[in-house]
């Protein structure tokens, strides 16, 4: 982990009782921070909007964007894994001497609520997850990205999916006509829309970025993050997935006896 610091930047932060407990009724004074650089981010240190962090094979980057958010994205593919939901343009993200990272803007707008953990250091690693330390590398948070331990396959195309093949945050597979799409979302949820009126017709209901949807060898459709966090208990080898023209998603057993499906089957 670099510890180099690649110069300063003033950062207009409004901070309450010194960087310790913050209070939106404390009288506030301005300082100059410096500002986190490489991988990492120490104590004191922040980002302003503009900013960014990279793990150090150049494979993650956690951006504070223009519009106030702040962004994981995979690189290869400028997918973002995760996202704060945030929209202050004018905030700070700074990593307080206690332990707690928390964005500003100008009073605490978000926080990890990890402070009590002096030394705290935050870190984007290259497995795609970005993790808050504590002394003795405990880990105190994180955005739950970590690629590594997510099953890998093929990408699914067309219309269906078979033994082994996935869909990654962006991907997805639809109708033959074009006209119902299964989309595995950024934000996790695992989607089936129509595209005319883009009306939602069913969701998995699993908001947690960063997984995978695979349909395993034993007929099973799973969503991992990293954990299964969805599954369609169907428990049969060779099964395929198809997004059919009447809007209704079917597994199907290698003898066509449907195991599962959305229920969204339109006249």
């Amino acid at each position: 982990m670099t510890t180099t610091r690649l110069g300063m930047l003033a950062l207009s932060l409004l901070l309450l009782d010194a960087c310790a407990a913050f209070d939106d009724a404390t009288a506030a004074s301005a300082v100059t921070l410096p500002t986190a650089s490489g991988d990492d981010m120490q104590p004191g240190e922040g980002l302003a909007v503009g900013d960014s962090l990279t793990s150090s094979d150049g494979a993650y980057t956690l951006a504070f964007e223009s519009d106030g958010n702040l962004v994981l994205y995979r690189n290869a593919d400028k997918w973002p894994l995760w996202d704060l939901g945030s929209d202050t343009a004018t905030g700070v993200l700074f990593l307080q001497a206690d332990g707690d990272l928390v964005l500003y803007a100008p009073g605490a707008e978000w926080s990890t609520g990890t402070g009590g953990h002096p030394g705290a250091r935050l870190i984007v690693q290259n497995d795609g997850n970005v993790v808050l330390y504590g002394p003795g590398d405990v880990p105190l948070w994180d955005t739950g990205t970590d690629q590594t331990d997510l099953p890998s396959g093929p990408t699914a195309t067309g219309a269906d999916m078979i033994a082994g093949e996935t869909l990654r945050p962006g991907e997805f597979v639809q109708s033959k006509d074009r006209r119902f799409r299964l989309l595995y979302r950024s934000d996790g949820d695992l989607v089936l829309y129509r595209r005319a009126d883009r009306a939602v017709l069913w969701s998995s209901g699993t908001f947690d970025p960063g997984g995978v949807l695979i349909l395993q060898g034993d007929g099973n459709l799973v969503i991992y993050s990293p954990l299964a966090i969805w599954a369609s208990h169907t428990i049969h080898p060779g099964a395929r997935l198809i997004v059919q023209n009447d809007g209704n998603v079917v597994l199907y057993a290698p003898d066509d006896t449907p195991l599962w499906d959305t229920g969204t089957a339109e006249p």
